[in-house]
């Protein structure tokens, strides 16, 4: 039987999850060295995958299935979606096997997303954020070459087949505002060209409203899966 989960919250001391049909979890924050240590603003700081929860601010990961199995409440099982999230108007979802599925992937993923400019791709460390961006710059014309990751200069400036310029954002080493700011983060978002970019949650205050907020979460079987809600 898979459960969905319907909310997520937190308290001083502990992580809570509610399933659609009533069982709570919950977990304490001194389970977990990064979680004990986190402020009340990095441990309120979470989003959700198909899987679990992640904090971005603190790098941490605590799964469903795991949760409940602690509380006693489910099984672990092979998939590991015995529990699960699903937002309820999640629309799109683009399965990748492999390195060599990635071409193909980047295609059907540029064709979904139509005129939209501005990505925003939200994973764990190393789930591909920059391997599939790498393989998206590809399919528009951008030499290979080219692309890397900015982790250091934030933004990478390319140019696609068409000589259209498109930018690269990795705001990993991005501690304050101010500093995105220092870059001209706006000009750049509102330049009409496309914008991708990995760890958006540490700017997350500055995303413009029309943002495409695109999940890659790593299955099982270590293929990956993206997801995005129209």
């Amino acid at each position: 039987m898979k459960r969905l989960i319907e909310k997520v919250w937190t308290d001083e001391k502990q992580v809570y999850a509610r399933t659609q049909d009533g069982l709570v979890a919950s977990y304490p924050f001194m389970a977990w060295p990064r979680l004990r240590e986190a402020t009340t603003d990095q441990r309120n700081d979470f989003y959700l995958s198909y899987t679990g929860i992640h904090w971005p601010q603190i790098d941490e990961d605590l799964s469903f299935e795991g949760m409940f199995h602690d509380a006693g409440l489910c099984e672990i099982t092979p998939s590991e979606d015995s529990i699960c999230y699903i937002p309820e108007n999640l629309t799109h979802e683009i399965h990748i096997q492999d390195l060599r599925d990635l071409d193909r992937a980047a295609g059907e993923f540029l064709e979904a997303i139509g005129e939209r400019k501005l990505i925003a791709f939200y994973a764990p460390m190393g789930a591909g954020k920059t391997t599939f961006t790498t393989a998206v710059c590809k399919r528009l014309g951008v030499s290979e070459d080219a692309v890397s990751s900015p982790t250091f200069a934030i933004v990478n400036e390319y140019r696609t087949g068409t000589g259209e310029p498109m930018y690269h954002f990795d705001f990993y080493r991005i501690e304050r505002l101010e500093e995105a700011y220092d870059i001209g983060l706006y000009d750049y978002l509102d330049s009409g060209y496309l914008c991708l970019m990995e760890w958006p949650e540490n700017v997350e205050e500055l995303l413009p409203e029309e943002t495409l907020k695109v999940h890659i979460r790593v299955n099982p079987d270590v293929s990956r899966t993206l997801s995005w809600e129209d």
